[in-house]
């Protein structure tokens, strides 16, 4: 059940029947009579974008494309590689902050989770499904109290309870999960990370008009408003959505998916032109009547075909001779495919699939349509979404963050946490000096600035780049400070600034020592 702004008790449609994906014929592909791709578009429920059965059956379809089609691997793997790259990254400036989150990152039960093949499995489940369910239950006590981290099966989520008035305050999940060797269901309730203090002054409680159905941990069975679900008491639940404009998210690849059907059916029947052309390699032309021409492909025929236990009429070997006269010819059979046509058609199939991937044809293969200039213009905006994805994932781990620093009474003001990535791509580090050293000869009071220093730290790839200026610079204030006091110790200090020379000579050393450590 979800509760919509009016209030309004929508139930979920029952899970459909999968949908016929063998693959015959061309009902997958959209008709008339308002379906796509197999689904009835006009099946959701009111405003939403589409029905729950509907979602399911992309996910399930998504699971399954994901582990067998090579056209999804590929671009779960460059979504994946490009945006995690080498993994998260994080520096809390406070020390206490610091212990929480090194706890919590080191504690053994969270290692499959936190450690780099753990955000790898779990940045792909996200584009697979479309949603994670982070599931938080407290561990330990005292100063040892910490969370525990799991991930939920989106497909086990079946409810989502929000506020009357608002459906984006979301107070409950509810799952039912198969116990007892699938003999039996549990139901049971999480709060959302988000509900109790963080909730909105003008909203309301969850009181028992909104949850009178649930009557969590005392349910006998007897009462007809009882669905027998337990309430979560030591956990809650961290829900991220991609690829929607619903409560729910959708499979990065839901739009695609049909394409690379289209291009498996394709290749088979390909296949099936090849294996069927190259049957027969060489034909022969032989001059005489019907019992001639059965003696020869009597002679041409292997014993082992008559049932005899050894042949005794092998195939030539390489490097034999063939000798003919008039009466006999023989010459290699034409294997005219249309291979040009074909390979046109298949990249029509892949660009389709492209487009709904987000990646662009040469990732797959197709690199001899596009040029150098080309191919680099593409990068661009395949560049943003992969930036846009790892903003998804520093978002949530500061979501986190900020949950246990919380949990731990961290004062807000010291809950502050530098979160990085690897850049996308490796800088080229001679175009960004390069251009660093224009800007400094153009504009000679730019050499002192913080900010073009940080923001040349940022290009160069480093992370942590205002952390780093600002320790450079108050490692500089504590040795001016440091330092003998001039004859003008009593007046304040202008504000010096490198000169151009030697601001250029300090970054050839800087290059110098960052190329000696590459």
């Amino acid at each position: 059940m979800i509760l919509y702004a009016n209030g309004r008790q929508v139930p979920e449609e029952p899970i459909a029947a999968f949908h016929d994906d063998d693959g015959t014929g061309i009902a997958s592909f959209s008709d008339d009579a308002g379906n796509w791709r197999g689904r009835n578009v006009t099946s959701g429920s009111p405003g939403r974008a589409m029905s729950e059965a509907d979602r399911r059956w992309h996910v399930q379809r998504a699971r399954n494309y994901a582990a067998r089609d090579p056209l999804c691997s590929q671009t779960y793997r460059l979504w994946v590689n490009y945006s995690i790259g080498r993994g998260v990254e994080f520096a809390a400036k406070d020390k206490a902050a610091k212990t929480v989150l090194d706890r919590f990152w080191n504690h053994p039960q969270n290692r499959n989770q936190l450690r780099y093949p753990g955000q790898e499995r779990n940045a792909r489940r996200l584009l697979v499904d479309g949603e994670l369910f982070f599931a938080l239950f407290d561990i330990g006590s005292g100063k040892q109290r910490s969370k525990l981290l799991r991930v939920i099966n989106p497909l086990e989520i079946t409810e989502i309870i929000s506020n009357p008035v608002d459906v984006d305050d979301v107070w409950y999940y509810k799952r039912e999960s198969s116990i007892a060797g699938g003999s039996k269901t549990e139901k049971r309730y999480y709060p959302s990370v988000f509900a109790g203090d963080n909730r909105l002054a003008y909203q309301p409680e969850p009181d028992e008009t909104i949850l009178k159905y649930q009557k969590p941990n005392e349910n006998t069975g007897d009462d007809p408003q009882s669905d027998g679900a337990i309430m979560e008491e030591n956990g809650s639940v961290l829900h991220v959505a991609i690829n929607t404009i619903d409560q729910r998210g959708v499979p990065l690849l839901a739009g695609a998916i049909d394409w690379s059907k289209a291009m498996a059916r394709f290749m088979d029947a390909r296949m099936a032109i090849q294996q069927s052309l190259a049957q027969f390699a060489w034909k022969e032309k032989l001059i005489g009547n019907a019992a001639d021409v059965s003696a020869r492909i009597a002679a041409e025929r292997s014993t082992l075909s008559t049932g005899g236990p050894n042949e005794r009429n092998p195939a030539a070997t390489s490097g034999s001779t063939w000798i003919e006269n008039q009466g006999l010819t023989r010459e290699p059979m034409r294997q005219a495919t249309a291979g040009a046509d074909a390979k046109v058609d298949a990249a029509a199939i892949v660009q389709m699939f492209a487009s709904g991937s987000g990646i662009f044809p040469h990732y797959f293969g197709l690199g001899e349509s596009y040029r150098l200039a080309t191919a680099t213009a593409m990068e661009a905006p395949m560049m943003k979404q992969f930036e846009g994805y790892q903003a998804v994932w520093t978002d949530t781990f500061a979501t986190l963050f900020e949950i246990l620093l919380a949990q731990a009474e961290i004062p807000q003001e010291k809950r502050a946490v530098d979160i990085d990535y690897s850049p996308v791509l490796d800088t080229d580090r001679q175009v960004v000096f390069d251009g660093i050293e224009k800007i400094i000869r153009t504009f000679p009071y730019l050499a002192g600035s913080s900010e073009m220093a940080t923001r040349g730290l940022v290009s160069l790839g480093l992370n942590h780049a205002s952390e780093i200026v600002k320790r450079e610079q108050d490692n500089a204030t504590e040795a001016r400070d440091d330092a003998e006091p001039s004859e003008q110790s009593n007046d304040e200090q202008p504000l010096q600034f490198a000169t151009e020379a030697e601001a250029v000579a300090l970054l050839g050393e800087f290059q110098a020592a960052l190329n000696a450590i590459a």
